[in-house]
């Protein structure tokens, strides 16, 4: 239904504490079904079982990462939907 849980809050966190430390933007990417995509992907090159279970976090994140280089590539001028920037720090 588009809510975003607790480990998503927690990541939020984490993304602007990144963002600080680093002095860099952080762009925030949504992973929602990516380990479906990921799986289907293995199943369509015949991996099952325990190989399956290795390789599905690299593929989802692959998946990810794919994902946002083909919005990349076609939003080559535009900010991404959702980008953290460093805040200064509080005295």
């Amino acid at each position: 239904d588009g809510t975003e849980g607790s480990r998503a809050n927690k990541s939020r966190r984490f993304a602007q504490r990144l963002a600080n430390t680093a002095n860099l933007s952080v762009v925030l990417w949504d992973e929602r079904r990516t380990t479906v995509s990921a799986a289907a992907i293995l199943a369509d090159n015949d991996t099952f079982g325990a190989k399956r279970k290795e390789r599905l976090d690299s593929v989802s994140a692959a998946v990810i990462l794919e994902s946002f280089l083909n919005w990349r590539a076609h939003h080559p001028d535009e900010e991404p939907p959702e980008m953290l920037r460093p805040q200064p720090a509080e005295v």
